[in-house]
């Protein structure tokens, strides 16, 4: 089975019973559930570069608006909600970057690794969203009756995602996808310095590192020594 194929699979099989049942309409990748005073979107946003070569990035935008505020057609909202919205990570463990089958766009089917086409087993893929929005996501969701109550769900969640180990794992990603080359090195210590990491802190879990770095099109780039070079040309170095 394709990529694309597999994602579709996933769609009608897992995602459109899960969210029906939940409340929510649809109407294409886009499914939305009546407030008490307006709508509950969730937009499935696809990478415009999806195909059976590069495989399938996809992700989830949740948001909410007030019935005065929709724009247009009411499935159409979430294009203004954009700015607004939070994505699955939010309800993920450690943002979902330590999940399989994600990277920092999101989930991901198949695809490159190492140059070599992967082929990911379509029941380990919709068991894992369907697990994601069982238990972390529409439990949440379901407890939602209004646009105030969606607005403090995002609150909480951004306050307490800001840990130093979701910080940490966000940071692993980034200098996963930075590493790819030397030029990048400017790029990667302004985040460093931005991110408010120690150097202690950055070498606590390169365990996680490798979990992210296994889970990027390029598991063999030498991340973790990217990262000291980083650390040595902020004064960090061992």
């Amino acid at each position: 089975m394709k990529a694309v194929e597999k994602r579709d699979y996933l769609v009608k099989e897992i995602l459109v019973p899960l969210l029906k049942e939940a409340g929510f309409k649809k109407k294409k990748t886009v499914w939305w559930k009546e407030l008490e005073d307006g709508y509950l979107f969730v937009y499935m946003k696809n990478s415009q570069f999806n195909s059976q070569e590069t495989g399938c990035s996809f992700g989830f935008q949740f948001s909410a608006s007030y019935a005065a505020d929709i724009r247009e057609k009411v499935e159409n909202q979430w294009i203004y909600n954009q700015r607004s919205c939070i994505g699955e990570g939010a309800f993920l463990p450690y943002l979902g970057y330590l999940s399989p089958n994600r990277d920092s766009l999101g989930y991901r089917i198949d695809g490159y690794r190492n140059g070599q086409l992967t082929n990911v087993p379509l029941e380990e893929i919709c068991t894992q969203i369907r697990e994601d929005f069982e238990v972390r996501i529409l439990p949440s969701l379901m407890q939602i009756d209004n646009v105030e109550a969606f607005e403090k769900l995002k609150e909480a969640l951004n306050k307490g995602n800001a840990t130093v180990e979701n910080v940490l794992t966000a940071y692993y990603a980034m200098m996963q996808m930075l590493c790819c080359a030397e030029s990048n090195l400017p790029q990667a210590i302004q985040y460093h310095k931005e991110s408010g990491l120690s150097a202690e802190e950055v070498r606590s879990h390169y365990d996680w590192l490798a979990i992210i770095a296994n889970n990027s099109m390029w598991p063999d780039n030498d991340a973790a020594s990217f990262i000291e070079k980083v650390l040595a040309m902020c004064g960090e170095g061992r």
